[in-house]
């Protein structure tokens, strides 16, 4: 079965054969494939968007005079500071985070990709045996 590290483990064994993985381990670990794969892409997405929303916020600023007062949310507190000490730790921010979320962006495979044809025979065969199994 499936232990604590997400990696699929030998068959416990009714004659499959010494190290066979069953069909529903295969599906299992597909599955926590997939899910992680979906966490990860919600991952970029959330970082993309924090990326755009400090640029919008970096752009109006640049606009506004440096004396203006605004406010900030800090640790979940709204804090009153002036444009000139909010921008550069705005900037700030951005910068440390372009990396992370392009980091992220290579991590995720496009949504419209796919899984190499082998894969898919191989899953689409050990799915039917499993319903297949599951009639008997």
């Amino acid at each position: 079965m499936a232990d604590g590290s997400g990696r699929l483990g030998k068959s416990g064994g009714s004659g499959a054969g010494k190290g066979a993985v069953s069909a529903e381990q295969v599906i299992a670990g597909f599955n926590r494939l997939r899910q992680e794969q979906r966490g990860l892409a919600s991952k970029a997405a959330e970082l993309e968007m924090e990326l755009n929303e400090h640029s919008l916020v970096i752009d109006t600023l640049k606009e506004v005079d440096e004396t203006r007062k605004c406010f900030r949310m800090v640790g979940g507190v709204l804090v009153e500071r002036t444009v000139k000490e909010v921008l550069p730790a705005l900037e700030n921010n951005k910068e440390q985070a372009s990396p992370g979320e392009a980091r992220v962006q290579t991590l995720v495979p496009p949504p419209n990709s796919s899984l190499p044809s082998r894969y898919r025979r191989s899953l689409r065969h050990c799915h039917s045996n499993f319903r297949q199994r599951e009639k008997n």
